[in-house]
């Protein structure tokens, strides 16, 4: 009997639906797109993602290297699932490792000899038409000479076609990019982290946002300085290859999920990459208008089932949160110097988005910095200014581009690398507090790696010409805050903390004032110097501006700051302590005097747009002794005298503890009642129309 045997067949994996959803299903800008499987439990299936916008693939190139080389004609390439077939040539032997790769679905081992994918040179990696680009790839090294080893590259050096390379040199990340293909045309993104460890994986990423180079480590930027790039070269000869270029640092190790986009990825979504989030898009990547779609392809491991389309979903303009008005009352109705001013936002949409404060005497700003961070820069006629929401409009610079994050003390903030990035602001007559009447500076700070446990948060102040100001700083970790009476180092006065603030992680608000006479610091709502050293006079530079982040050499801030201020005005304890507990909505008493008159103007942010702003109605302030407050009570303990008062206490009464009240010259008076607690206690009253006491 002659057996025979059928060869095995395989079923293919299959998907039965896929779904395109946003994150609150409105499909809004501020809306993560995710995609969604009846095999996303399925362990045994690996899912490929091809995201398109417009019909197109973001993805020029997409190897997840899941299965070896079951594409092209023969049926003998490496797959690229970005739809555009850039099927990658197998040379020289690389192995597939079935198991292998950061998922164990599999990937390329190469030896570092003469091993490597390439794959055709195509108009789609031409880079220098968009303008951007991004490529990545998951990295487990092995045995690296010299530390070194090249992951992927669009690199010849023979006939001076450098384009670009992400490599591995002296054990760290290294992205390079070329403007004219030459050697010396060479840009370098460097990063700082060790990625040689054998066994270990490392998602390495190279990006160019047609300004600058960077390189990212496991969802970082590594570089704190990465270096600018205007422009890039493109080759019509040169193939692009993983895991050679043409020199001598051929990677040795594995190499998996090799992607190249055609534009500059989000920090936000190269970090959702590098948590194996390739199923979702986060909202910096869409715009209005985007038509989003997804093709998903199951991968048991040996074959790849059928695509299946999400369909598609249109990236739809956000509302503007909104305030319909913003009223302004005092404590108990009165308007007087005894209670504070409160601001009531009227329906505020949506209802969780957060009030941007600006208080204003007489129309005028009393923060004459007002820098909340909650958008990145999208102020100025050409919108690339940092927003100060006072009356003053002191918008400020980016300089050396510090990173603006969504996730601030308070919705938004800026990340400082301490190497030379800030923010700068005009020097204008607002920061003149040379004329006594005192000031307030303060911040939302939380330290990354302080050098030296110091940095400027806020200043205007340098050595150039004797030009110190003041400067609200870090200084052996503590808080502290300068004060320089003439400009020279031997003028200048510290007021000091003893608190640390140098924890990387924790929120701290830090404060410094001068009220005319004395400087001090307060941390975390609470004044620090026991002892505040006395201060004159504070000088006015005249040829430096105010900056966040960096004041001088060896004292720039590493970390992220929020929440900038500064005020024409010493602030109280009262009224620090009152910002501290996030009550940018309250002024207390002992900030208003007789005569003012305040308003507010509120700006609704939902944390990614912002509405019109709204200014409340004013109100004047009352004297406390002479006003009393509708249906409140009247306590007199000493001798007062009111002269030209209207009062009318409805249920409240009149009750003197001690001494004697005089009214004269009023219109009329009228209340509920009048206790006199002890013989010989009287009320005066001389001249008024009208008198009810009932």
């Amino acid at each position: 009997m002659i057996l025979v045997f059928a060869p095995m067949v395989y079923a293919l994996p299959t998907i039965d639906s896929v779904i395109l959803n946003s994150t609150y299903g409105t499909n809004f800008t501020s809306d993560n797109l995710t995609v969604y499987t009846d095999q996303d439990d399925n362990a045994s299936v690996k899912l490929i993602y091809n995201w398109k916008v417009n019909g197109s693939s973001i993805a020029v190139l997409n190897m997840p290297f899941e299965t070896n080389a079951t594409c092209g004609v023969g049926s003998n390439l490496a797959c690229d699932y970005s739809g555009g077939e850039n099927n990658a040539t197998v040379n020289n032997g690389v192995i597939y490792n079935s198991s292998g790769g950061h998922d164990s679905h599999g990937a390329y081992e190469f030896d570092g000899v003469d091993d490597y994918l390439s794959v055709q040179n195509v108009e789609n990696f031409n880079f220098s038409k968009t303008g951007e680009f991004t490529v990545m790839a998951w990295v487990n090294p092995n045995d690296l000479v010299n530390n070194n080893g090249d992951i992927i590259s669009h690199y010849y050096s023979t006939s001076d076609d450098r384009v670009w390379l992400l490599q591995i040199r002296n054990g760290i990340a290294r992205f390079i990019g070329y403007s004219d293909g030459t050697l010396a045309s060479a840009s370098y993104a460097t990063g700082e982290t060790l990625v040689n460890d054998s066994d270990t994986w490392y998602h390495l990423v190279g990006r160019w946002n047609g300004i600058n180079l960077q390189v990212y480590v496991n969802g970082v930027s590594d570089d704190p300085s990465p270096p600018s790039l205007t422009e890039i070269h493109s080759t019509t000869v040169r193939n692009i290859r993983i895991g050679l270029d043409t020199g001598s640092d051929d990677f040795n190790g594995t190499i998996d999920e090799v992607m190249i986009f055609n534009y500059s990825l989000s920090n936000e979504q190269i970090s959702a990459l590098y948590n194996n989030r390739t199923d979702l898009i986060v909202s910096q990547e869409t715009s209005v208008g985007d038509v989003w779609s997804v093709d998903v392809t199951p991968n048991d491991g040996n074959l790849d089932g059928a695509s299946v389309f999400s369909g598609n979903l249109t990236v739809l303009l956000e509302p503007l949160p909104s305030i319909d008005s913003v009223v302004l009352n005092s404590s108990l109705n009165g308007n007087t110097t005894s209670e504070n001013l409160t601001a009531y936002p009227i329906n505020v949409t949506p209802s969780d988005s957060k009030v941007i404060y600006d208080w204003r005497k007489e129309g005028s700003s009393i923060a004459v910095l007002n820098m909340p961070f909650d958008v990145n820069v999208s102020c100025g006629a050409s919108r690339d200014l940092v927003c100060d929401y006072s009356t003053f409009d002191n918008n400020g610079t980016i300089v050396n581009s510090p990173v603006w994050t969504s996730s601030g003390y308070l919705e938004g903030a800026y990340e400082f690398d301490g190497v030379d990035d800030y923010i700068e602001i005009n020097r204008d007559s607002e920061f003149n507090f040379s004329d006594g009447e005192g000031f307030t500076v303060m911040a939302w700070v939380n330290p990354k790696d302080l050098v030296s446990n110091r940095g400027c948060i806020v200043n205007h102040y340098t050595t150039t010409l004797d030009n110190r100001a003041w400067d609200l700083q870090v200084y052996n970790g503590q808080a502290r805050f300068v004060g320089c009476h003439n400009g020279t180092s031997e003028s200048c006065k510290y007021a000091y903390s003893g608190v640390e603030i140098n924890e990387s992680g924790v929120w701290h608000h830090v404060a410094g004032t001068w009220n005319g006479t004395h400087l001090q610091i307060y941390v975390d709502g609470v004044a620090e110097d026991s002892t505040p050293p006395a201060m004159s006079n504070i000088h006015n530079p005249t040829n430096r501006d105010v900056r966040i982040g960096y004041c001088i050499s060896g004292y720039l801030y590493n970390g992220t700051i929020d929440e900038v201020m500064i005020f024409n005005r010493s602030l109280s304890d009262a009224q620090i302590s009152t910002i501290y507990n996030n009550r940018s909505d309250l002024i207390v008493s002992s900030e208003t005097y007789v005569g003012d008159n305040w308003s507010v103007m509120a700006t609704p942010n939902d944390g990614n747009l912002e509405g019109d702003s709204v200014l409340s109605n004013s109100l004047t302030i009352q004297d406390a002794l002479c006003s009393p407050t509708i249906n409140q009570d009247w306590i007199i303990s000493s001798v007062e005298i009111c002269s030209g008062k209207n009062f009318s206490l409805g249920t409240g009464k009149i009750i003197i503890n001690s001494g004697n009240l005089t009214l004269t010259g009023c219109a009329n008076f009228s209340a509920s009642g009048l206790e006199i607690s002890k013989q010989g206690d009287a009320v005066f009253v001389n001249r008024c129309s009208e008198l009810r006491l009932t």
